[in-house]
């Protein structure tokens, strides 16, 4: 018999070993019905032991198997079982019968389930609820992918910005993986923006390690060793904020009042304090379809100080407009021209 077949058979015994878990929580079960569940454990020893097994995945239910069906006295009189105590807890058994099954035909390992994924639309921020108590928001074009097991917490960072406010769990490690880079983190708060090849961490709480692998992983596992081992680069702490790929490239402290502002996105909000305009666009357009152009360096350099809501880019940029004392001029084609202001001649 080959390997195939093997596996066939035995999915066939985990279904109908499922079967009669599900059958005798259903109960009332005759002499007939118990006769009849012996007689299948006898077929071969792979029955009995699966039987047993699929009991196990339900708490307290291999131990009724013992009494009930394994011992001389499993019937009795009236047809009645210490399975029907077991009636109330029917779907439970479908569920896990289920679960069960669906493992054995795809031959995987239910302890790691298949990753999901979470996006957050272009000018969105989203917030995600972890099954550990984690939580991730997710800022504007972002998306995730998250793979627990009992072992660990893996987070992939596909695109854009996120805050992961974790859980403390010291037997679970949380790493996020964002291009070639890693950011472990057993409870704290911190944010990670890819930025094309850099990762941009930002610790609001706690501390996180920094680690990177020689090229981007592939695929988000338990080990992810399609690389190797990923190279320590760094230990961050509150307040720290540092950019890196295969080596750490910025590393600064910020006060709290300084990142706060940073994450104000997560309501919605940009704040600007003398920062030049060509890098205030380059983040307005993380938030909107429209196209800028700056075609002059003096206005490239004007400096922005101001609160502004992502949601209304129009407002934002009229309040540019006549702070700056620019001229913004907007496109058919979706492009918004940023120039110094004509001067008007007034002649007499």
């Amino acid at each position: 018999m080959n390997k195939q077949t093997q596996t066939k058979d035995l999915a066939s015994i985990s279904e109908e070993a499922c079967g009669w878990i599900i059958k005798l929580g259903e109960g009332p079960n005759s002499k007939e019905d118990i006769q009849a569940l012996k007689a299948w454990m006898a077929r071969s020893p792979k029955h009995r032991i699966e039987l047993i097994e699929v009991s196990r995945l339900w708490d307290g239910i291999d131990d009724m198997l013992r009494e009930e069906i394994l011992s001389p006295e499993s019937v009795h009189d009236n047809g009645s079982t210490i399975w029907d105590s077991i009636k109330r807890n029917a779907v439970v058994a479908a569920s896990v019968a289920v679960v069960f099954l669906f493992a054995q035909f795809v031959g995987k390992d239910t302890a790691t389930p298949a990753p999901a994924f979470y996006t957050a639309a272009l000018g969105e921020q989203k917030t995600v609820s972890l099954s550990d108590g984690s939580k991730v928001i997710l800022n504007t074009d972002s998306q995730i992918e998250v793979l627990y097991s009992a072992k660990f917490r893996n987070i992939r960072l596909l695109r854009g910005e996120a805050l992961f406010d974790v859980e403390k769990n010291k037997d679970r490690p949380f790493q996020v993986y964002a291009g070639t880079g890693v950011v472990q983190a057993v409870g704290t708060i911190f944010s990670v923006f890819l930025d094309k090849s850099n990762i941009e961490v930002t610790v609001s709480e706690g501390s996180v390690e920094l680690s990177t692998f020689s090229a981007a992983p592939q695929a988000l596992s338990p080990g992810i060793s399609d690389n190797g081992q990923p190279l320590s680069l760094a230990k961050l702490e509150v307040g720290h904020s540092a950019i890196f790929n295969h080596v750490v490239e910025k590393l600064e402290f910020l006060d709290l009042d300084v990142i706060e502002d940073k994450l104000a996105w997560q309501t919605g909000t940009l704040v600007f304090k003398e920062q030049a305009l060509e890098q205030v666009i380059k983040e307005i357009s993380r938030y909107t379809k429209l196209e800028f152009v700056l075609s002059e360096q003096d206005v490239r350099d004007l400096k922005v100080t101001g609160y502004f809501y992502t949601a209304d880019i129009d407002k934002l940029l009229s309040a540019i407009e006549f702070s700056l004392g620019i001229d913004v001029e907007r496109s058919d084609r979706g492009i918004v021209y940023l120039s110094k202001a004509k001067q008007v001649n007034n002649q007499e």
